[in-house]
C-alpha cells in the first residue's frame, strides 16, 4: 500500500486512491464484489468513527428532552439583581468535585430557573456526558403510563434509565399534587440520585413547609434535613420576575 494512502490516525486506507484500487482489484482477482469487501476492510476508519459520534451525540441531545425553543446556556443568561448566588451555584455545580451534586433552586415564577436547569443540562451535554430534563407533572405522566395495556416501558427499567442519567433536572416540583403512587416513585428516583451522589438539580416554587405539605419525604431530602442523603445546596432566589419585566 501506498504510504501516502495511509490514514496517519487510525493507519488504515484511502481507498478512494487510485493505487489502492488497482491493488484491491488485483487481489479480488477482478471481482467487484470481492473487491468491494476488500476495500471496506481496508478504508479509513476515521470517517466511521465521526459517523458513529454523531449518532451518539445525537441521541444524548435527543433522550436529554430539553424545551425546543433557543438554547437556554449560561453565556445567554442576562444576570440581575437577584440571581447572583443561583448562577455562581448552577456554574459550580458543572464542575466535578466542587460541591454538593444536589442544587435546589426555590423562586417564585419568572426569575430564571428553569433557564438555569437547561443551562447546566446542555453543559453537561456538551462535555459528552448524559443529561434529561423533565417537568415533574411529565415525569409522573410517563411513570404512569406504563400500567398502559399498550405502553412498551416497564417502570423497573425507566427508574433506572433515570438513575443513570449524568443529571437529572427536574422543573416544576410541586406544582400539583400526584397520586400517592406517583409521589413514591418521584420520591425513588430523588431518593437513589442522593444516595448514589448522582447530580440532581430541582426547581421550585415551594417553601420548606410547603414541600413537607406536599410530600414530607421529599422535603426531608431536598431542603437538607435528612443527612442520610448527602449535602444538599438549597438557593433561594429573590430576583424580581423576569417576565414581568419583558410583556
Amino acid at each position: 500500500m501506498p504510504d501516502e494512502a495511509q490514514c496517519p490516525l487510525c493507519l488504515y486506507f484511502d481507498v478512494s486512491h487510485p493505487t489502492v484500487r488497482a491493488l484491491m482489484y488485483d487481489r479480488a482477482g477482478g471481482d467487484e464484489q470481492i473487491a468491494g469487501r476488500l476495500m471496506f476492510q481496508a478504508q479509513c476508519r476515521c470517517k466511521l468513527i465521526e459517523d458513529k459520534q454523531k449518532s451518539r451525540d445525537a441521541l444524548r441531545y435527543q433522550e436529554a428532552n430539553l424545551p425546543r425553543h433557543p438554547p437556554h446556556t449560561f453565556e445567554n443568561f442576562q444576570p440581575r439583581d437577584g440571581v447572583a448566588e443561583m448562577l455562581e451555584a448552577a456554574r459550580a455545580m458543572c464542575e466535578p468535585q466542587s460541591g454538593p451534586r444536589c442544587l435546589v433552586l426555590k423562586g417564585s415564577v419568572g426569575v430564571g430557573k428553569s433557564h438555569m436547569l437547561e443551562a447546566i443540562c446542555r453543559h453537561y451535554l456538551g462535555k459528552g456526558r448524559t443529561a434529561r430534563y423533565e417537568l415533574v407533572s411529565s415525569l409522573l405522566d410517563r411513570l404512569r403510563s406504563t400500567y398502559s395495556d399498550a405502553s412498551t416501558e416497564d417502570v423497573a427499567d425507566l427508574l433506572g434509565w433515570y438513575g443513570s442519567r449524568g443529571v437529572l433536572a427536574l422543573d416544576d416540583l410541586g406544582m400539583e399534587k400526584p397520586t400517592e403512587w406517583a409521589l413514591e416513585k418521584l420520591v425513588a428516583i430523588v431518593d437513589q440520585r442522593l444516595r448514589d451522589r448522582r447530580d440532581l438539580v430541582v426547581a421550585t416554587n415551594r417553601s420548606e413547609r410547603d414541600m413537607a405539605a406536599f410530600s414530607p419525604r421529599l422535603a426531608s431530602r431536598l431542603f437538607g434535613d435528612n443527612t442520610a442523603v448527602g449535602d444538599v445546596r438549597v438557593v433561594e432566589v429573590v430576583a424580581a420576575s423576569f417576565r414581568r419585566r419583558n410583556p
